[in-house]
């Protein structure tokens, strides 16, 4: 995608608000061995905090997608004497108490987002001595893959209302489970269903449980996707997740980010000013190498304007209200309402899940 450039994820500050205590019926650490159960094939993709692999259930045959998080203490720490609590594992290499602590927050988190035709299902966990893994849906390539390839001058703009309407179900049935993504990006949406175009939402590693005041606080995202709020590590609710969605709609409308640094792109700290300054503003125009595109429509631009609203994050649309703008309200006139659960078949019997046991390692 023209003058598109990679960004990996931040975590920042944690908030000082205690996260409420949840359950899920998602086997935690069943005690069986993944590999057992899993025939775990080439790797898809890595990230900040661990690797996707494609695995194969032993039993059923079926294609999963499997994520693996390390938990041994990294070099560095095991050097300087720094990093979390340790305890040595069965050949010799020190357990990160706090990798393993923040792998369970996400398995937790996910496991309360449930069933949904938009989101990407945590089927099971497992823990051994060295790793942490998730067992997930499988599903080809990211947005930001498939628009790479989107032909504007071929493609009708129904197909990107269609997109972004189901980025805005993934995005409105998580904030009705009281989870704050806080990683909204077209990289975090993925292409699944049984026809491989059904738009899912995945990757909560960043994601928090909204407390009872609504807010929470620190810096976490991705920088050209976080909202004003979130690059100044101020408080932020629900409605951060609003702009990086906005944020994700400009980039594969426009082919540009709305809020860049002149020839400082690959500048997460100056990015992240020019959001908070909010100059030089976006354009709502394809530029550049793009420029000779056709331009989007005007139902287009003013839906992600809508999203976009930087003035008081607490006037910003919510989710379930962006589904009604005019750009994405014609392509749901047929589909399910925001929150139906996807009726899919369960097969996680055919896998051999055990009954739930606490998580020990």
């Amino acid at each position: 995608m023209a003058d598109c450039l990679s960004f990996r994820s931040e975590m920042g500050c944690s908030s000082s608000i205690a996260v409420p205590e949840f359950s899920s019926d998602v086997v935690m650490g069943d005690g069986f061995d993944m590999r057992q159960l899993y025939e775990l094939q080439d790797k898809l993709g890595s990230g900040t905090f661990g690797e996707v692999h494609r695995a194969l259930s032993n039993s059923t045959n079926t294609h999963r997608a499997v994520k693996m998080i390390s938990l041994q203490t990294s070099p560095a720490s095991k050097s300087s004497g720094e990093g979390a609590k340790k305890r040595k594992t069965l050949d010799g290499d020190c357990l990160d108490k706090h990798k393993l602590k923040s792998a369970q927050k996400e398995a937790e988190i996910w496991a309360m987002v449930g069933k949904h035709k938009h989101c990407v299902e945590l089927r099971r966990t497992f823990v051994d001595v060295n790793s942490f893994f998730m067992v997930m849906d499988k599903c080809e390539g990211n947005l930001l893959q498939y628009f790479s390839t989107f032909d504007p001058t071929r493609e009708s703009e129904k197909e990107v209302a269609r997109i972004f309407r189901e980025m805005v179900l993934g995005v409105a049935h998580v904030h009705s489970k009281r989870i704050v993504h806080r990683d909204v990006k077209p990289d975090n949406f993925l292409l699944g269903g049984a026809d491989g175009t059904e738009i899912k939402l995945c990757d909560f590693g960043l994601a928090a449980v909204e407390p009872k005041s609504g807010w929470l606080c620190g810096s976490h995202g991705t920088a050209p996707y976080m909202s004003p709020e979130m690059a100044g590590s101020s408080w932020h609710t629900k409605s951060t997740d609003i702009w990086s969605l906005g944020a994700s709609a400009y980039l594969l409308l426009y082919y540009h980010f709305p809020y860049m640094p002149y020839g400082l792109e690959n500048d997460s700290s100056l990015i992240k000013r020019t959001i908070i300054k909010g100059f030089p503003s976006p354009c709502y125009r394809r530029r550049g190498r793009s420029r000779g595109l056709p331009q989007p429509s005007q139902q287009a631009t003013s839906f992600v304007r809508a999203l976009l609203e930087r003035a008081a994050p607490q006037k910003r649309i919510s989710a379930e209200k962006a589904l009604q703008l005019d750009f994405v309200r014609e392509a749901g006139k047929r589909a399910p309402q925001p929150g139906t659960p996807h009726a899919a078949a369960d097969d996680d019997e055919d896998e051999g899940v055990a009954p739930r046991t606490p998580v020990t390692v």
